[in-house]
């Protein structure tokens, strides 16, 4: 929907509020359960499964009425592309495979810098849920007390995400599209900074504080994948581009909660933790380099 109604050089303003309130999901997702319970006790923790999904219905019905995929749907010209790269992108996608009924799949699965995307998505992923989860275990076990409530930590880094996608991924779609890589570097540099210092902080408002920019930087690179999403499948197959994306991103979610507690394991230091998310970040920072080589569109590939 974003990508019909937002046209390339603006649609980084639409990403970003849609991943501002993407971010704001989870601060909502953690404070309305343990508002239910306080304001409903006699019905214990089932009332989590009956209000949110009924506000959600709700939601869903408003939504589906007021709503319109494109604006053809309202009787309006749909925008012309005013990022040249993209419009021919389009076209290219149009006469080589929707006109011919072909399936995208192979097509972005055969193209070697989305696979770097993919690597991004994977990583920054692997990250934002690894630092959720470990950062709070870490100050409890290392301190021998909890100088970080787990409580403020869940709600400080998606607070962190909404701002940092919504201001990065504007910034990205007015002034860095044409190489979207550089900002991928920036944040992912930055993160790293971050966590190395992590280790070394005693405070409990500093952590926040590291925890709120981790967030906000992390999660700016989510908004910047949407973008490029869009820009890869145009108006026809963004929806391909992205879910190919956001599958690789949940596959770095799944593996957080497999890979994290082996190095662990293995090493017997909560250290190693920070020290495995640095390489994840330098990992995050070469994809940059790699497809920031040259515009992070389709130009070469369609000549």
């Amino acid at each position: 929907m974003i990508v019909n109604w937002w046209s390339g050089k603006e649609r980084g303003l639409g990403c970003g509020i849609a991943n501002f309130f993407s971010g704001l999901s989870h601060v909502t997702a953690y404070m309305l359960p343990a508002m239910l319970v306080v304001m409903y006790p006699q019905y214990g923790w089932r009332i989590n499964f009956i209000i949110p999904m009924g506000i959600m219905t709700v939601f869903l019905g408003v939504f589906y009425c007021v709503t319109k995929d494109k604006p053809e749907d309202v009787k309006k010209e749909s925008y012309i592309e005013n990022n040249q790269v993209v419009a021919e992108t389009e076209r290219y996608l149009q006469q080589h495979f929707y006109e011919k009924n072909k399936n995208p799949w192979t097509y972005f699965f055969k193209r070697e810098k989305f696979l770097w995307w993919c690597g991004v998505a994977l990583l920054s992923s692997l990250c934002r849920y690894g630092l959720l989860k470990w950062i709070p275990q870490y100050y409890a076990l290392e301190s021998g007390s909890s100088i970080l409530s787990p409580s403020f930590s869940n709600l400080i880094l998606p607070l962190g995400m909404a701002f940092g996608s919504l201001t990065l991924t504007w910034i990205t779609g007015k002034w860095f599209n044409n190489n979207k890589g550089l900002m991928i570097i920036i944040s992912a540099a930055l993160c790293g900074t971050l966590v190395v210092i992590f280790p070394t902080m005693v405070s409990t408002q500093i952590v926040l504080i590291g925890i709120f920019c981790t967030g906000f930087f992390l999660y700016g690179i989510n908004g910047t994948l949407w973008i490029h999403a869009m820009d890869e499948g145009g108006r026809l197959y963004s929806g391909t581009a992205a879910g190919i994306l956001n599958c690789s991103a949940y596959i770095g979610a799944a593996l957080e909660a497999f890979l994290f507690p082996l190095i662990v394991e293995s090493t017997g230091e909560m250290i190693s933790i920070f020290i495995a998310m640095e390489l994840f970040c330098i990992a995050m920072v070469i994809c940059g380099i790699v497809i920031s080589e040259k515009d992070t569109t389709l130009e070469a590939e369609i000549e």
